[in-house]
């Protein structure tokens, strides 16, 4: 075939670049459009139509070169016209052709192999045809497919009346790569400093290798909502179009809860075809509709007179190579259509259909188009991280959001927080639904009235067991009423508080129901605090007396000033004198102390309603009967005891409680449990990953495991759904009374959810304005009902600020400070709101990285934190509970290799014997000690040394491409400053020298070492490399030739010393 040969200008070179990802980025850059026309069409005229178009525009007969440096336009290159049909299939053939443009979407083009254009005629049936025009965007864009089709129409009607068509032809338009100096200028100023990538609540995280097949939902909004749009637009002075881009502007702030991200949008140079910039948009809830549509008009209108440049130019003049500023400057992307030009085929009744995508480069793409008078809206989502449902669900809150503004009468007085994502049905099931657990519980009274009643019924039966000991339900009364009332004789009552300073013992049960029998409250000191804190606690609580035993002393901070009862010689003075009050369901029942933002801790005060609430809720579920056991094995100033003390005692059961010895001594606590006719067992992951660590997986076999107070991770999850009778996740703040949500976990349910809210208990997830998030999305977790504890102690500020009126139904909701979302009636956990780690651009849930790393055999448990290693310094460290290291840093990294994507991998991972805890028993981040000086030396440290020739052959050509002087084997060559185009040179010159074409996929996403292995393994030697290349230069064999020694024999090696 003849030609002519033309450099590739930027904007063609970009796509093609983006075509050598795999087949799956080259299905993306290919669009369908099926033109369906009805009557008498006329074949051979047609046919012949198309013809004279293909030989008039020369850019639809180009072919790149191999290099993406020029194209070849060939001048007699034949039609690729085909037919097919149908009609035989009768009804059955409008399917055949709907399967049929679904199989020629998935048939990719390879840009280096003309033509890149597609003509099918498909005969459907008597005057039924339909014409599929599949075309790559490096000949023909969607924009120019609906002039291109107004030309064939033209040229048929001309042909069909015996006219010669009079277009002249159109040459291939010399490409102007140059970008103005006031272009980048302005480019310079507008990513300054580059947003974050858009964190949208995607159904799964990024996968390791970049995929980019697609999925799709669709929704036509109806021309009374278009014709609202358009009169907003007139309002505003803007266009359709703005109004369209704002609105989803608005959206994804809304879905991400970020105010300040960038959105491609298409940009039009004459004669190229179009590419996307990226919009950089600042939306704030506050503003008004009419301020973000003129601003997201305004940025739009210069983002096209700068856009003389493609975005990987972008990145390379700007020195933004690194993949968070792709990550954030192109993944997102809006489109509108303002639908085909008019025109006419002669005789024919036309319509054109567009034909979908299979597949697309980025995660997120909105399509808007013109439909007569209505408007269809696609929404394209990268199948990696999308479910077709969520895309629609998505739809419907974008839907929502533009029928509002189609109904706005005054722009200007309205803001972007007043717009609804959710309609009033949706609306309805996140406030109602899901939280439909009204109970008609008597919270009148205290909870001493609930236990007496259960005394009364079964007296004889064992209510609690500690250390051989044992109290039935009638002798547990009568200490317990002997105790209220030697407290009563001392003037403790409503509204008192008493310091509990108790071991684990029976002692420790008959003191703090004696002291609820009484009305008065108490506090738990646990003897495993510092003096100095159960110092703050007596004193901030004004604590008058304390109740003891004599085998533990208090510290001298807790005596001085005030009385020290002795709980055994309480409870054996005589129960006798003037009856006491009843407790009342608004008494206070005890102050909890938890971890204050100040250094000193806060108490929290539950009242005797809050505490029956629970307990009556907990009994229907996850349910508790007088036929279960349950071992005591929580200290009791973890608010969590709470149920293993009361609950087994509202129904008959029985409690084993764990004593100190037993507590403290695992070997122990296993006997205990296995030995008591244990049936159900509260704990947290940290202890139930202590059992593991000793080999006593065995005890809770058979179990019913209420987990909490930390998240749990899935591995854990995993090993015991199997094991144990029943696992239950439990979860729920101090101020909300111990467990506000129950989630049975069954096999295979990942993630792990925080489950349903308990009885009389309602959970909302809020933005940052306090109206309710859709499913899916992540917001603040509030809660509401009879679970709410009385505020804090002594801190009315305090209080105020963290319990508030709830809007939605009534009463008071506590913010908690973790965020969540809503899946299918299920609370999902998303990690505190100030744990997140933000690192090159790229947001991170340390939980993900947690998950992955505690998967490996020999990690007891891990915590990902961010360190700072000096100015701008930012790096991950995963800290790893293990016995030894024994290789385990190696196979950790390898692992997380395999599980995560290169900008969520450590770069250092420190290895301790124990995690530090809090008092509570949580890891506590801010005790975790600084990284190893080895760390600190630098990352390049910890990228690993090159153990492997092939390493250091490939290291050597990153260090000439990229300008680095050091190159480790966990590096990545975005990371280090490559970007797509030296990427692309760089498999280039690999299979040069080497015969092997790596993918340039695995360029982006995996490290050096990775890469490597990619290579055959030939060289063993590191030394003979540079000898062996020099051989392969000189010579011009292939470089694994060179070095098989089939050849040299030993000369090789006399070569190489």
């Amino acid at each position: 075939m003849t030609g002519s040969a033309f450099p590739l200008g930027e904007i063609r070179k970009e796509k093609w670049l983006a075509g050598q990802y795999g087949d799956g980025a080259a299905l993306a850059l290919a669009h369908l459009t099926v033109l369906r026309l009805d009557g008498p069409l006329h074949v051979a005229v047609l046919e012949q139509a198309a013809a004279r178009l293909w030989r008039r525009h020369a850019g639809l007969r180009i072919q790149p070169s191999a290099d993406g440096h020029t194209q070849h336009v060939h001048h007699d290159l034949p039609l690729p016209w085909a037919r097919h049909d149908f009609s035989s299939a009768g009804e059955a053939a409008e399917a055949r052709l709907a399967a049929h443009v679904q199989a020629r979407l998935r048939v990719p083009f390879d840009p280096c192999v003309p033509p890149l254009l597609r003509l099918e005629l498909l005969r459907l049936g008597e005057e039924r045809h339909a014409l599929l025009l599949h075309a790559h965007e490096l000949v023909l864009d969607r924009r120019a497919t609906g002039r291109l089709l107004a030309e064939l129409a033209q040229t048929y009607g001309e042909l069909l009346a015996g006219q010669e068509p009079a277009f002249a032809p159109v040459p291939l338009p010399s490409p102007d790569d140059a970008v103005p100096a006031e272009a980048l200028a302005w480019w310079r100023a507008r990513l300054a400093a580059l947003p974050d990538p858009l964190n949208l609540p995607t159904d799964r995280s990024a996968p390791l290798r970049p995929r980019f097949d697609a999925v799709d939902a669709r929704r036509v909004l109806p021309a009374a909502t278009v014709a609202g749009l358009r009169r907003l637009a007139q309002d505003c002075g803007l266009s359709l179009r703005d109004v369209l881009l704002g609105g989803y502007a608005a959206f994804l702030m809304r879905m991400s809860g970020q105010h300040d991200f960038a959105v491609g949008v298409p940009v039009g140079m004459h004669g190229e075809p179009l590419h996307f910039l990226p919009l950089r948009l600042r939306v704030e809830p506050g503003q008004s509709v009419a301020e973000l549509l003129a601003r997201t008009a305004a940025a739009l209108h210069e983002v096209h007179a700068h856009g003389q440049v493609t975005l990987m130019g972008l990145l390379r003049a700007l020195g933004l190579h690194h993949g968070g500023a792709e990550a954030a400057l192109g993944m997102v992307s809006f489109e509108f259509d303002p639908g085909m030009p008019g025109f006419a085929f002669a005789g024919l009744r036309h319509h054109v259909i567009d034909g979908g995508r299979a597949a697309l480069l980025g995660e997120l793409h909105a399509r808007a188009a013109l439909e007569g008078d209505a408007l269809g809206i696609d929404l394209h989502g990268s199948a990696a991280r999308y479910d077709v449902a969520t895309l629609q669900r998505w739809l419907g809150h974008y839907a929502t959001l533009l029928e509002t503004l189609a109904g706005t009468a005054a722009p200007a007085a309205s803001t972007i927080a007043e717009l609804p994502m959710l309609d009033a049905a949706g609306r309805a099931q996140v406030l109602q639904a899901w939280n439909d657990t009204a109970r008609d519980y008597d919270l009148g009274r205290g909870l001493p009235a609930l236990i007496a009643a259960q005394a009364r019924r079964t007296p004889e039966n064992i209510a609690a067991e500690c250390a051989g000991e044992a109290l039935d339900y009638a002798t547990l009364e009568r200490r317990t009423d002997a105790l209220a009332l030697a407290l009563a004789r001392r003037g403790i009552g409503r509204g008192d508080l008493v310091g509990v300073y108790v071991p684990r013992s029976l002692d420790m049960l008959v003191a703090v129901l004696g002291i609820l029998k009484s009305g008065a409250a108490y506090v738990p000191l646990d003897p495993e605090f510092p003096q100095e804190r159960l110092g703050y606690m007596a004193g901030h609580a004004a604590l008058r007396y304390l109740l003891v035993t004599p085998v533990l002393h208090p510290p001298p901070e807790l005596t001085e000033g005030r009385g020290c009862l002795v709980v055994g010689e309480l409870a054996a003075e005589p129960a006798d004198g003037q009856p006491l009050p009843p407790v009342r369901g608004d008494d206070l029942a005890y102050v909890l102390f938890t971890s204050g933002s100040t250094g000193q801790p806060k108490g929290v005060r539950i009242l005797h309603r809050n505490l029956v609430n629970f307990l009556l809720g907990m009994r229907e579920q996850p349910g508790y009967g007088a036929g279960d056991t349950l071992c005591a094995v929580t200290t009791l100033s973890f608010d969590i005891a709470g149920l293993e003390l009361y609950l087994p005692l509202i129904v008959g059961g029985r409690m084993v409680i764990a004593s100190e010895t037993e507590h403290r001594d695992p070997p122990a606590l296993c006997e205990l449990m296995a030995n008591s006719g244990c049936t159900v067992l509260q704990t947290t992951p940290s202890l139930l990953r202590l059992l593991q660590g000793i080999g006593r997986e065995d005890v809770v076999r058979g179990l019913r495991l209420f987990v909490g107070g930390e998240a749990m991770p899935l591995a854990l999850a995993r090993s015991l759904v199997g094991r144990c009778r029943e696992l239950w996740n439990l979860y729920g703040p101090t101020e909300t009374t111990i467990w506000s949500s129950v989630a049975r976990i069954e096999p295979g349910m990942e993630p792990i959810p925080l489950g349903r809210p308990i009885a009389n208990t309602r959970i909302y997830v809020l933005d940052e304005r306090g109206q309710p998030q859709p499913p899916g999305v992540v917001g603040e977790i509030w809660i509401a009902g009879d679970g709410v504890a009385d505020g804090y102690l002594n801190r009315p500020d305090l209080s105020a600020e963290r319990f508030v009126d709830d809007p939605f139904a009534g009463g008071r909701m506590y913010r908690t400070g973790d965020r969540g979302c809503w899946r299918d009636g299920q609370l999902h956990f998303s990690g505190r709101a100030d744990d997140q780690i933000k690192i090159r651009g790229y947001r991170i849930e340390p939980g993900d990285i947690e998950v992955a790393a505690a998967a490996e055999p020999g990690v007891r448990e891990c915590v990902a934190v961010a360190r700072s290693f000096g100015d701008n310094d930012l790096r991950l460290v995963l800290y790893v509970a293990a016995a030894v290291d024994d290789g385990l840093t190696e196979r950790l990294r390898a692992r997380l290799h395999q599980k995560l994507p290169v900008y969520m991998q450590p770069q250092h991972i420190e290895r301790l014997d124990a995690l530090p805890k809090t008092l509570n028993g949580k890891i506590d981040r801010k005790a975790l000690p600084p990284p190893s000086a080895a760390a600190r030396r630098g990352v390049r440290t910890q990228a690993g040394g090159l153990t492997d020739p092939r390493q250091a052959y490939l290291a050597t050509i990153w260090r000439e491409l990229i300008g680095v002087e050091q190159v480790g084997a966990n590096d990545s060559f975005f990371d280090l400053g490559g970007h797509s185009l030296l990427a692309a040179e760089f498999v280039a010159r690999v299979q040069r020298e080497t015969s092997v074409r790596l993918q340039l996929i695995d360029v982006a996403s995996g490290t050096l070492a990775m890469l490597a292995r990619e290579l055959p393994e030939k060289a063993k030697d590191a030394p003979r490399l540079p000898l062996l290349l020099r051989l392969h230069r000189w010579f011009g064999m292939g470089l694994w030739f060179v070095m098989d020694k089939t050849w040299w024999g030993d000369g090789l090696d006399w070569l190489c010393q």
